[in-house]
């Protein structure tokens, strides 16, 4: 049922790759992707090397915000439970409710709960804890933020801890690292 369209499996959905479709898919229990969009992933692993600048990537997010509540409005994949990839997945419309792993990266909707990712998370919406081997992105979000090199926020609620922190329009909070930023702070840095 992995590629199937207006589904519900309950147990183990089991898949190779997937990039962003409008599936209106749940899966209650695990997803499991082989191998993950692994080129497309690894390349926007690098984001916090590229030559685009904080507010490029701000402003990028808030406009794919209003397109993907107008495109998948009534089609998100929801996954209850754990979400896992190998190399990492890149899906705008997946929402994952529970575990979300990935060996390289993840890149996607909404994550409630657990993100990990091996170099880096690039959520939309965050809430409870992303733990990234290199660098953490959430539009929104709210709870904590760990990574070696870098974490950043549009809009961040809870606690970031890394080298670098950045939070662009308001941090309510506690931001512990070597450098650490944000457009408004009503916390501690």
């Amino acid at each position: 049922h992995y590629y199937d369209k207006h589904t519900i499996t309950n147990g183990l959905s089991l898949g190779f790759s997937r990039i962003s479709s409008a599936n209106n898919v749940i899966s209650n229990g695990a997803r499991v992707e082989v191998i993950g969009s692994s080129l497309i992933t690894t390349v926007f692993s690098l984001y916090p090397y590229s030559i685009i600048t904080r507010k490029e990537i701000d402003e990028a997010y808030t406009r794919k915000q209003r397109v993907l509540e107008e495109r998948y409005h009534n089609r998100w994949d929801d996954v209850n439970g754990l979400n896992f990839s190998l190399f990492g997945s890149m899906a705008s419309n997946t929402r994952t409710n529970g575990i979300l792993l990935a060996g390289v990266a993840n890149i996607t909707q909404r994550s409630n709960g657990l993100s990990i990712g091996g170099v880096q998370n690039f959520l939309s919406y965050s809430n409870g804890m992303q733990f990234a081997g290199l660098w953490n992105y959430a539009y929104r979000a709210n709870g904590v933020q760990l990574a070696a090199l870098g974490s950043s926020a549009y809009n961040f609620n809870g606690l970031q801890v890394s080298l670098w922190n950045q939070t662009s329009i308001q941090m309510n909070g506690i931001q512990i690292g070597g450098y650490n930023k944000a457009g408004v702070i009503h916390g501690l840095q």
